[in-house]
């Protein structure tokens, strides 16, 4: 290997190096910023919202299991989900950065609650998922904001 080869070769791993640098930080600060478990915070606006749509669907779960939940019922689920999804959204007092966080977050939920009313039984499974992923995104610690 000549000098030129040697020193093209150490430029493009410096370069690389450097762009895998600011690759990490920027997906760093796409996390939540401020908060070292990488979850993002509530408040009680969300904490109460949140809390009362687990136990909707807790409340449901059985019902659905044994077939007896139908058309009306899951309209009813749908519509008292997406209630107070926009509750939670409406007034809580996040800073707007996390506010966006927080509806990427909750998108999900938001498509799957809405599905209810079409496709029932069939639909529930992802409202699940959603709750399930929403859990292992947010902290709901008393003392966050």
């Amino acid at each position: 290997m000549n000098h030129r080869t040697i020193a093209a070769t150490c430029l493009v791993a410096l370069l690389l190096a450097g762009a895998a640098a600011v690759s990490v930080a920027l997906a760093s600060d796409q996390a939540v910023a401020g908060d070292a478990s990488g979850k993002l915070p509530t408040d009680g606006e969300v904490r109460h919202a949140m809390s009362e749509i687990h136990a909707l669907v807790a409340n449901a779960t059985p019902a659905i299991r044994q077939g007896a939940f139908g058309p009306a019922e899951f309209r009813r689920l749908s519509d008292a989900i997406n209630d107070r999804l926009e509750q939670a959204s409406a007034h809580n007092r996040l800073p707007s950065d996390m506010r966006e966080q927080l509806a990427g977050v909750l998108s999900p939920l938001a498509t799957a609650a809405r599905s209810l009313k079409t496709d029932g039984e069939r639909a529930f499974p992802a409202v699940v998922a959603a709750l399930e992923s929403y859990d292992r995104a947010v902290d709901h610690s008393p003392g966050r904001p």
